[in-house]
Parts: structure tokens; sequence; C-alpha cells
């Protein structure tokens, strides 16, 4: 359980940071650090568990979950691409749920259920207003 707070922390503290010197990285290497986020958490966390570190490396692919969110909303916002909210959430919960599936991985079988919450929350506003 801590090394999964830490993981969660940690990947807030990711994003935190790249929110707030975003204006000053250029777009190319902005967009090459959040991939190489993205498959270094995947790929450190399967070689971590391969090494029996499983707590350690399930929660770096929640950290790379986190990261892949926040690259759909990084990503949108720099290219001026048009949608909402609940669409960036349905396409990282099915990211989500296909690393789920992939990985045979509890925690992030949990995120893709609370994003898909998320969506259901942000679908219930849009059907009464």
């Amino acid at each position: 359980i801590l090394a999964m707070m830490a993981a969660l922390l940690f990947g807030a503290a990711i994003l935190i940071f790249v929110a707030a010197n975003w204006d000053a990285i250029p777009r190319l290497a902005r967009v090459a650090a959040l991939f190489a986020v993205i498959l270094g958490g995947y790929v450190g966390g399967a070689v971590l568990k391969a090494r029996n570190h499983a707590a350690i490396g399930e929660a770096l692919w929640v950290v790379a979950a986190a990261a892949f969110g926040g690259s759909i909303a990084l990503i949108g916002q720099m290219y001026h691409l048009s949608g909402d909210e609940a669409s960036a959430l349905v396409t990282w919960g099915a990211g989500t749920a296909l690393a789920a599936v992939a990985l045979r991985s509890n925690p992030l079988t949990v995120a893709s259920v609370g994003i898909a919450d998320a969506w259901l929350f942000l679908k219930g506003f849009d059907y009464y207003s």
C-alpha cells in the first residue's frame, strides 16, 4: 500500500512539475518526454515485477497510466485538438483497461474502474444540463 501511495504522489508531482514549466519546454521535447515517461514506467514496472519486486513494479505501472492520462490532456492542448473531458476520460480509461488486461494488474484494473467512474460522473452532468 505504501508503494502505491508513493507512486500516486510521484505521478502527481511529475504532472505538476511539467505543467508548471510547460511553456519553456520545446514542443518536440514535450512529446518525447511524455512518451519516455509512459514507456519507462511500463518497461521499468515489468522488469521490477520479473525481479520479485511486484509492489514497486505495479506502482510504476500506475505512474505510467497517470502519465498516459496527462499526456492525452497535454498533447490535446499543445496541438489544439477538439474534444471534451469525457472523451479524454474514455481514451484514458480504455488505455488503462487494456494495460490492466495485458499486464494482469489489479491496481491498473482499479485505476481503470476509477477513470470509468469519473467518466460516468461527467456524463451525468452532461445529461442534466
